[in-house]
């Protein structure tokens, strides 16, 4: 449908558009001349144009791939089962029940959207290769019963054989999980489960397809697994397939649940179906949805840029064309035929640029995914190249989108162009400026301040901070177009710009505590870029003398430099929009490597923080658990390496909130004893005002049963993972369900500064009361001094192997998630060098047309004095200080921006400020000695003009 919508806007507006063109041919003629009469133009300019285009293409395109990565892993997971009924007990963990469960649902479920019911056993257990000698900790354990798994796939084994009963001593283990094993067919393993090795022998090998198409887990006979776990009898899910094939099954699912929902099971646990597949592929999808929106999110400033050239090529192609179009003016034609004459021009440009950027937004889309492919591979995730794709639907949105775009842009510019003054444009006179009693720069002013006025009311009632600062700002804009009537253009517009410039740098204190998102960044930059540019471009004599000062030295010097910077700031809104491509782009690399220098220091205070003096993070599987730690470190003889360990009781519990995807929201309970409370390390990045010290705290919640500690994943953050679910403070009560399904109230009275050690913090005592745990497979090493934490995390989990224990070291934790950050904020930096081939391509655009427009001033240089060099060092010096300027603006904007970031978010936790000046100053090197090699062909040839030939030149 969506695809439809933009068809009919695209269809409505080609109609009008033709319309116009058809009634005033000789007009389209007169556009579609301009086009063919400089083909070299006409590329250079379609190439400018179809950047947007390129950016909101290959923002679809990823997340195309990222949509069918999501939905083919996820029906290859599960195939045709759709949905699943679990038993919960009252505090929420999933636990076993009945198989006569299953009978009395089998016969009481009358739906008429099943066609397939099935008990099975899902679980973890360890697992050894005799063979190899290899092992994993945790592998997921399918109890299958084969009577009813006809409808749920087939099992295929190596051989491409159907595998449609096991003996009781048979096991079967899919593709991946044997290969991370090196296992094949014969080989002997081990299975621990519940603490008891079982010996096997592998006898299938299945391909990643249908029933096991995850590729991963061994099965065995639902019998075998009841025996291994010590349930006999018992199961813990009942899987549904729904009518339908893998897809279709999906929508049935709601359906099914409502029906159900009318079956009563009384046996003391609770019965939930859960939507396996449509909520994974639904929750999976909108997760991916906001991570590709962050790449439309960054590619704004390109657009932005692209905008902006749009309206640079056409303000140009207007000025070479002013005397030509004042001629057409006074032997008849309006001004609405010269808007009809670029109207039709510029369509033509949109369409083929639109065109050319759908093709290359897939390339870059394509460069994007290889890149991601990189950066998943060092997380062992799925290769999602092979799942590279995009649809029609996002071709034709990212074309019409740019269409839309660029016709607009172009509308807009060609309505201020066909004002022009008649006699000026004959003669070629230069505009003259604004009067200061201009009745409509005071209307426009009047406009601005009441816009700006209602914008910040909205922002107050709607309690987002983008609405109300730039409410605010734009009164100050409006109040300076007004007040220049006074006391001129270089005051008024200096003002504005040093006053938005502080508003926007202020500190966050200074404001209300308003809401705000990633549209922050986007409008932040925009106001500090464009109070930037009306500072220098209303101080441009200024800026002339001060550097002809610094270093202008000699007389053929002075002159070079002078006549090249006088002449870039002369046509101030030109050159002000090309300074402005340039500082908005490198603005934004610039903040973002802030960001990424400041996440890469202090890893050892990060590590500390984290770990709270532990170095090594474990868990055992919940049915192999470890009764008494210590007495198993002294048996396997770790305690000469483990200096001390943590073990608090712990259990999932159910929270009275929902999570963002609007499911039940579970979270870890941990149950702490004195030794921990006494011995941990960690530190606090909230605490309520009552709790002096976190020592206080830690106290506090050993002497009252209604107060917890937790972690800072609550919190999320802006600069990395969102927020668990909807708690966001100190104070707050959290409700949560006890082991008799009562609800009961725990208030937070800290917050402990790390996101890796994650759970409710709460007295041994109180957790085995309330809510039943009496067993820990939740653990924290502290290691001796000397050991090698990576190498000990190895041997803790080969000597609890039978427990299924899995060992993770806190600093290789805490160094791949930086490092991950690192990398995901340097492909958003290779992303936004969209922006960067924009300014240079505007800069390179106007170096070509400066050379044709000055060829008379080339002459009158030549003819006074100036040799081919001082005029190629004329052209090289005007070009390379508007790019300088545009970088040196953006950088500094960049860095303030990051102090800001830093003092707001960051130096709370701990980090100290950084400049992160590699990436910068390469970024700038890169951006100006690109530009200096694409304008400088153009300025060999404007050196060579001969001066005769210049001062023929009639245009």
């Amino acid at each position: 449908m969506i695809e439809l919508f933009f068809f009919g806007i695209f269809g409505i507006i080609m109609i009008i558009l033709a319309i116009l063109m058809v009634s005033n041919r000789i007009i389209f003629k007169m556009g579609f001349r301009n086009i063919l009469r400089r083909k070299g133009n006409t590329a250079i300019v379609i190439l400018g144009l179809m950047v947007g285009t390129a950016v909101i293409s290959s923002s679809l395109v990823i997340g195309d791939t990222m949509d069918n990565m999501i939905e083919t892993e996820v029906l290859k997971h599960y195939y045709t089962t759709d949905e699943k009924i679990v038993g919960l007990k009252p505090t929420g963990e999933r636990d076993y029940f009945n198989g006569s469960v299953f009978d009395e649902i089998e016969k009481d479920f009358s739906s008429t959207y099943i066609d397939g019911l099935s008990p099975s056993i899902h679980d973890n257990v360890a697992i050894l290769n005799l063979e190899t000698n290899l092992s994993e900790p945790a592998v997921t354990f399918i109890g299958v019963d084969f009577s009813q798994a006809e409808n749920f796939g087939a099992f295929i084994n190596q051989n491409g054989e159907k595998v449609t009963e096991l003996a009781n001593d048979e096991i079967m283990i899919g593709k991946d999980t044997a290969e991370e094993l090196d296992a094949q067919v014969g080989h002997r393993i081990i299975v621990y489960a519940n603490n008891t090795p079982y010996f096997f022998d592998i006898t299938h090998i299945l391909q990643p397809k249908e029933r096991a198409g995850s590729g991963e887990g061994i099965f065995v006979n639902l019998s075998t697994a009841q025996s291994m776990l010590n349930k006999h009898g018992k199961i813990n899910q009942i899987l549904v397939s729904n009518k339908g094939g893998v897809y279709e099954g999906m929508d049935y699912t709601e359906e099914v649940k409502e029906e159900f929902e009318k079956i009563k099971i009384s046996d003391g646990l609770e019965y939930k179906m859960v939507d396996i597949k449509k909520d994974v592929l639904e929750g999976n999808k909108e997760g991916i949805k906001q991570f590709t929106n962050l790449f439309l999110v960054f590619g704004t400033f390109s657009i932005i840029a692209g905008v902006i050239l749009i309206i640079n090529i056409f303000v140009m192609l207007a000025e070479e064309r002013k005397s030509e179009m004042g001629m057409a003016r006074a032997i008849g034609m309006k001004r609405k035929h010269l808007k009809r004459m670029y109207l039709s021009e510029g369509t033509i440009y949109a369409l083929i640029a639109s065109l050319l950027g759908v093709f290359f937004g897939i390339g870059i889309g394509f460069l994007i995914i290889f890149a991601l492919e990189e950066i998943f591979k060092s997380f062992g995730a799925v290769n999602i190249l092979q799942y590279f794709t995009f649809t029609n639907t996002s071709m034709i949105i990212g074309f019409v989108s740019g269409f839309l775009i660029t016709i607009f842009t172009i509308y807009f510019t060609s309505h201020r162009i066909s004002k022009l003054n008649i006699v000026r444009a004959i003669r070629d006179i230069p505009e003259p400026k604004i009067p200061r009693s201009d009745r409509r720069m005071m209307m426009i002013g009047t406009l601005v301040l009441i816009f700006g006025f209602l914008l910040l009311i909205s922002g107050i009632i709607s309690g987002m901070f983008a609405p109300f600062l730039s409410g605010i700002s734009l009164m100050v804009f409006g109040s300076g177009i007004i007040s220049r009537r006074w006391i001129g253009d270089r005051i008024a517009f200096s003002i504005v710009g040093l006053i938005t410039l502080i508003l926007w740098l202020l500190p966050s204190r200074f404001y209300p505590d308003y809401g705000g998102g990633m549209e922050m960044f986007i409008v932040s930059g925009l106001f500090l870029v464009f109070s930037a540019m009306l500072i220098v471009m209303f101080n441009s004599d200024q800026i002339i003398r001060g550097l002809t000062f610094l270093i202008g030295r000699g007389k053929s010097m002075q002159a070079v430099l002078r006549t090249a910077i006088s002449y870039s700031l002369y046509s101030k809104f030109r050159t002000g929009m090309t300074i402005a491509i340039f500082a908005l782009v490198i603005f934004t690399i610039t903040t973002m490597s802030m960001i990424v220098g400041m996440l890469g220091t202090n890893i050892e205070s990060q590590v500390e923080k984290a770990s709270g003096g532990y170095e090594i993070l474990a868990f055992c599987n919940p049915n192999s658990p470890i009764k008494d730690i210590e007495e198993e470190l002294n048996r396997t003889g770790l305690d000469q390496t483990v200096d001390k360990v943590a073990a608090p009781l712990s259990g999932m519990v159910v929270l009275n909130i929902t999570t963002f995807l609007g499911e039940t929201a579970y979270y870890r309970m941990l149950g702490v004893d004195d030794d921990f409370i006494e011995e941990n390390e960690f530190e606090f990045s909230k605490l309520l005002d009552e709790y002096k010290n976190g020592r206080w705290a830690w106290n506090a919640i050993k002497e009252n049963s209604s107060l917890v500690i937790i972690d800072a994943s609550i919190l999320g953050n802006e600069y990395g993972p969102p927020a668990a679910f909807f708690t966001t403070d100190v104070g707050e009560t959290l409700e949560l369900k006890d082991k008799d399904n009562n609800t009961v109230r725990k208030k937070i009275i800290g917050i402990i500064d790390t996101m890796f050690i994650q759970g409710i913090f709460s007295y041994e005592e109180y957790v085995r009361e309330e809510f039943g745990f009496t067993t820990s497979n939740y653990f924290l090493f502290s290691i001796r001094e000397g050991e090698d934490v990576d190498d000990m995390a190895k041997e803790i989990e080969s000597k609890f192997l039978k427990n299924g224990m899995q060992a993770i070291a806190i600093e290789t934790m805490v160094l791949e998630g930086i490092k991950a950050m690192n990398q995901f904020f340097n492909l958003f930096d290779s992303f936004m060098g969209l922006g960067l081939i924009i300014g240079i391509a505007g800069l390179g655009i106007i170096t070509i047309r400066s050379v044709h427009e000055r060829r008379q001033e080339i002459g009158m240089m030549r003819a006074v004095g100036f040799k081919k060099r001082m005029v190629l060092s004329s052209f090289l010096i005007e070009t390379s200080f508007i790019s300088i300027l545009g970088i040196v603006i953006g950088t500094l904007l960049g860095i303030f921006t990051g102090y800001i970031i830093w003092r707001d978010e960051f130096k709370e936790q701990g980090f100290d400020f950084l400049i992160n000046w590699q990436p910068i100053v390469v970024v700038f090197l890169i951006a100006f000695f690109v530009t200096l090699l694409c304008i400088i062909p153009a300025s060999r040839k404007a050196s060579k003009v001969p001066p005769a030939e210049a001062l023929r030149y009639r245009g």
